[in-house]
């Protein structure tokens, strides 16, 4: 990653975490809007610790970012197909933090050098953001949903 990539990204992050408890919560509104059977993995969870355990990890990668020479994992980070729908909806909602946090802030150039990122640590970031392991704890009919889109 370029220097200039990582430092525009480290610099509106600190712009996000001003803002960190209402960025969470549209982070959460988003993926729930984007697929509202996902909110049954959080019955009975402490938001406010899922959204500051979710801008904890965020604020990990950030701070880790590489220089030059960094590597990319790729987008998913794996193969499974459940994994990889949810990699999609978790970058929307993530993007739709970002716009929000940061308003007209967000242009282009800024836009992706966040998709690097993403392309880079979206496996992390997805962990964080369904709080667990991979998405193990996802409904039947979630995983039946999937299926059919993969198929």
């Amino acid at each position: 990653m370029k220097r200039e990539t990582r430092e525009m990204v480290q610099e509106s992050w600190t712009l996000v975490l001003d803002r960190a408890p209402a960025a969470a919560q549209a982070f959460y509104d988003r993926l729930f809007d984007i697929d509202p059977q996902l909110g049954r993995l959080f019955r009975g969870a402490d938001m406010g610790e899922q959204g500051r355990a979710l801008m904890r990890v965020i604020t990990t990668v950030v701070r880790g970012l590489g220089g030059e020479a960094g590597g990319a994992a790729g987008p998913a980070g794996t193969t499974d197909p459940w994994e990889s729908a949810h990699q999609m909806i978790v970058g929307g909602a993530l993007f739709t933090m970002l716009e929000r946090s940061l308003g007209e802030r967000f242009v282009s150039p800024l836009r992706a050098a966040w998709m690097e990122v993403f392309s880079m640590h979206g496996a992390e970031i997805r962990r964080a953001a369904l709080g667990g392991e991979g998405t193990s704890r996802v409904v039947p009919l979630q995983r039946r949903r999937l299926r059919e889109i993969a198929h």
